[in-house]
């Protein structure tokens, strides 16, 4: 059952997400709607870079054209990070003594989610799905079209779910009472769900095709499971 305070959350996110989509999104851009990406300031900025790179004849990652296209866009990110702290008091300079009380606070941070059973089992799966991978999709050529794209599918997703996990997790923290660092979580973890659901689907059609990875897939399966369960049981702490 979502509480009340995730309910206001979520309807928040929802309005955020169609001023700001990459904030919400799996960044697999490639497939994303065309209505997402006009919206989308990360997609047009990327987008940028490599249209100025083959203007000037160079490689789409041209290292000093993106450097200069980045620099541009960032030129005025500093007064605008300057402006929001004047406006929500945000003091921008720390005194050296509270950065190593930040690092501390950090690092331990960091050991209770490496700890936390959640990121466990997403490990445990990007372990399994690396493996399968590297048996069954990686360096074939050969594919049809359909069950390269399930396979595409489990291998984008099975980087970026233990990443997006580690970044809503770290609003879990003891000082998280806040709803600023729920938001996040928030909607890591929708991200997250997205990448299950997807990884689960995709799973499913190669299963068809390798029967003989059934075992294997099976426990990729069970391992998606138990992290959307774990998903839910953290949202209920909210």
């Amino acid at each position: 059952m979502k509480s009340e305070r995730l309910r206001k959350i979520e309807a928040e996110n929802a309005k955020l997400e169609r001023e700001t989509p990459f904030n919400f999104c799996d960044r697999w851009c490639a497939r994303c709607v065309f209505e997402r990406q006009i919206r989308c300031k990360l997609y047009q900025d990327e987008l940028e870079q490599k249209l100025t790179c083959i203007a000037h004849g160079k490689d789409e990652d041209d290292l000093e054209i993106t450097e200069q296209v980045i620099f541009r866009q960032f030129s005025d990110m500093d007064k605008a990070i300057e402006n929001l702290g004047d406006e929500y008091g945000i003091e921008s300079d720390f005194e050296q003594s509270e950065c190593f009380d930040a690092k501390e606070e950090i690092a331990n941070l960091r050991k209770s989610i490496k700890d936390n059973a959640l990121v466990c089992a997403a490990d445990e799966y990007f372990k399994r799905a690396h493996e399968f991978l590297k048996d069954n999709f990686y360096d074939k050529k050969f594919l049809d079209q359909k069950l390269s794209a399930d396979f595409e599918t489990v291998n984008w997703y099975h980087t970026l779910l233990t990443v997006k996990l580690h970044r809503a997790l770290s609003s879990f923290g003891d000082d998280a009472d806040t709803d600023f660092e729920f938001y996040d979580a928030v909607a890591q973890f929708a991200v997250c769900r997205k990448a299950i659901e997807g990884s689960l689907q995709a799973l499913r059609s190669i299963q068809q095709v390798y029967p003989g990875q059934l075992s294997n897939i099976t426990q990729l399966l069970a391992l998606l499971n138990n992290i959307s369960n774990r998903i839910e049981k953290h949202e209920e702490m909210i």
